[in-house]
């Protein structure tokens, strides 16, 4: 495709569905900021934990 038609097709999309793919990938950043918190603090847990027992 020629760079013409490409900003030609552009013109024609709708704002909705641009937004709407654009939304998505946050939310998957969450849910994985999530996952790395909660692996974070189970390992400042057990660390702790195993220290404790040590003492």
């Amino acid at each position: 495709m020629k760079k013409e038609e490409i900003f030609e097709m552009t013109k024609h999309l709708d704002e909705k569905y641009i937004l709407e793919a654009a939304a998505e990938p946050k939310k998957n950043i969450k849910l994985k900021k999530r996952i790395i918190t909660f692996a974070v603090a189970a390992a400042l847990t057990a660390s702790l934990s195993i220290g404790a027992f040590a003492a």
